[in-house]
């Protein structure tokens, strides 16, 4: 499991389970760039997420992790690992902020929904209770329009790439024929 798989299963949980109509990757709030970022007309979230207890303990290193401010801060804070850091996790966390949130993410409890394998092991409580200004959330719808141009840019150049491989692919099995001659036939094979 990679970070993209549980920023994913973030995305489709928080879109999808929670129906928040604002969510965003790498969105920027303040000096940092949230992971994750979603919102609706009542609140604000933020996961994290980190795949090593290495980079998990390099995150309160940041500026964020300092005193919330409801300006540059979510309501809630949320950090999202693999299952296999929970107990880590969970013991890192003692003398941090007791408002972060932890979801774990089990990619072998994978059902028929991408999010089926996250679990809120500790609910985020309020970092604040300030509803998400309307600047906030057209910086969101900003940011969501960037990722849909950049995922069809993606998109359309991965098209280009098959077709440049299958053409190279055809080019040299043209080749191999020419030098090779036709496939022989078994002797025992019947003509249809």
């Amino acid at each position: 499991m990679d970070s993209l798989d549980l920023k994913t299963a973030c995305l489709c949980y928080l879109r999808f389970a929670r129906r928040m109509p604002y969510i965003a990757t790498e969105f920027s709030v303040g000096w940092n760039y949230a992971d994750v970022f979603a919102a609706d007309k009542d609140m604000s979230l933020e996961i994290e997420v980190k795949v090593s207890i290495r980079d998990f303990r390099r995150d309160f290193f940041k500026h964020k992790h300092e005193v919330p401010d409801a300006r540059r801060s979510p309501n809630k804070f949320y950090f999202a690992i693999p299952v296999q850091m929970k107990e880590a996790v969970v013991k890192e966390m003692a003398g941090k902020n007791g408002a972060y949130g932890i979801m774990t993410y089990d990619d072998q409890a994978l059902g028929t929904r991408m999010w089926e394998g996250l679990v809120i092991e500790k609910r985020a409580g309020w970092l604040h209770r300030e509803p998400p200004k309307p600047e906030l959330l057209e910086r969101i719808l900003l940011r969501m329009g960037s990722e849909i141009a950049g995922y069809s840019m993606a998109h359309a150049a991965f098209r280009d790439v098959r077709e440049i491989v299958r053409s190279r692919i055809d080019h040299a099995m043209e080749s191999l024929e020419k030098k090779e001659g036709p496939e022989p036939q078994s002797p025992n094979s019947e003509v249809l």
